[in-house]
């Protein structure tokens, strides 16, 4: 019989997939993610707070808007979060002035270069 995974195992295999860190992202790089509603593009303006420029498909953010990307979640009899992380399957939030917006869970993620040209991250 399997034994049941604790929060420690299963930050350690959400770790362990292909992911973005924001926090090891250049000034001005964007990344587009696919989630299950939508796309979001990120362009990132200060990576060590995880201030990015917002805009997507969702009614709340169509036109570009300043936030934070305070942390991705994944659900297991309770939030496990990672700050300023986006991964496969996780829900990004993005925090704005007066509210929050907690994205559907991610699909795809790509980076833009500076080139124009775009690679896969998963």
């Amino acid at each position: 019989m399997d034994e049941p995974q604790t929060i420690d195992d299963v930050l350690a295999d959400l770790r362990a997939r292909p992911h973005i860190d924001l926090t090891r992202q250049s000034v001005s790089t964007t990344i587009i993610v696919e989630t299950t509603q939508g796309i979001i593009e990120l362009v990132v303006l200060n990576p060590e707070t995880a201030l990015v420029q917002v805009s997507g498909t969702d009614p709340k953010i169509k036109q570009p808007v300043n936030c934070q990307m305070t942390q991705s979640f994944y659900d297991l009899e309770g939030r496990i979060t990672l700050p300023k992380w986006i991964g496969k399957d996780l829900r990004m939030q993005l925090t704005f002035k007066n509210t929050s917006l907690n994205c559907s869970a991610t699909v795809s993620a790509a980076v833009r270069l500076k080139n124009g040209s775009y690679y896969n991250v998963f």
